[in-house]
């Protein structure tokens, strides 16, 4: 990457800077058989520089989506999402964890059972 694009990282950069440099391959050579909008927005999104990532909205807005994108039912966050605050610590307790994913399991099986039609029932 160019001195610029490393910068744009903060901290990793020193960290970046120490690493072997590598030849890269192309989106191209990795996925011959790709449809050439899916590679296309493939590079837009995986830009090393975050400052030069399209954002989610210009992502949905790209030709790889046309004839399967439904605008009418997208919906923007009101608010930036925040996940829990267990996994904000710097080293996450397995116990903590474990427990945290079953009462996900559980939350996400009652969410399911209510919305489901009657047939699913």
């Amino acid at each position: 990457p160019a001195a610029e694009d490393i910068a744009s990282i903060g901290n990793a950069n020193q960290y970046i800077s120490n690493l072997e440099t590598q030849k890269g391959k192309s989106f191209e050579s990795l996925y011959p058989a790709a449809d050439p909008a899916a590679i296309d927005l493939l590079k837009k999104m995986l830009k090393f520089n975050p400052n030069q990532r399209c954002t989610a909205d210009e992502a949905l807005e790209h030709d790889f989506f046309k004839g399967v994108r439904r605008k009418e039912m997208e919906q923007s966050a009101i608010a930036p999402l925040v996940g829990p605050e267990f996994l904000e610590t710097a080293k996450v307790d397995l116990q903590t964890l474990k427990r945290k994913t079953y009462e996900e399991v559980v939350w996400y099986r009652r969410e399911r059972s209510v919305l489901a039609p009657a047939s699913e029932k």
